[in-house]
């Protein structure tokens, strides 16, 4: 995740745990405005059918959701509002669903796949 960002010549940076523990890239625009990333990583195929992110309610401007397919890797960028708007009241996203036995990634999801200009 931190690969993409600096290929698209972004100024980003691994978040320090000690103090920045709801995120995990600090990307710098200007010297005034700093974008705070959360980055959540799951399987398509795997035994879940709901691929849960859990704890969307941290302290975060971007949460990036990487979902790693068989032979891909896609990634959906949601600001926190969208998250909000998103997830369960268990404070969940579910990622994916199997509608006809086949494991996909959620529709409500789709939308926001790629949508880097929002960093």
């Amino acid at each position: 995740m931190l690969a993409e960002l600096l290929k698209m010549d972004i100024e980003a940076y691994q978040a320090v745990k000690i103090n920045q523990e709801d995120y995990d890239i600090t990307v710098v625009r200007s010297v005034s405005e700093v974008i705070r990333i959360q980055v959540k990583t799951t399987e398509l195929q795997n035994s879940s059918t709901n691929n849960a992110i859990s704890n969307v309610d941290k302290n975060y401007d971007i949460l990036v959701i990487v979902i790693v397919e068989p032979s891909n890797v896609r990634m959906f960028v949601l600001t926190k509002d969208e998250v909000l708007r998103v997830k369960t009241s268990g404070n969940q996203i579910y990622t994916t669903e199997k509608p006809s036995g086949t494991v996909g990634i959620r529709q409500n999801l789709i939308q926001y796949e790629n949508q880097w200009q929002k960093i």
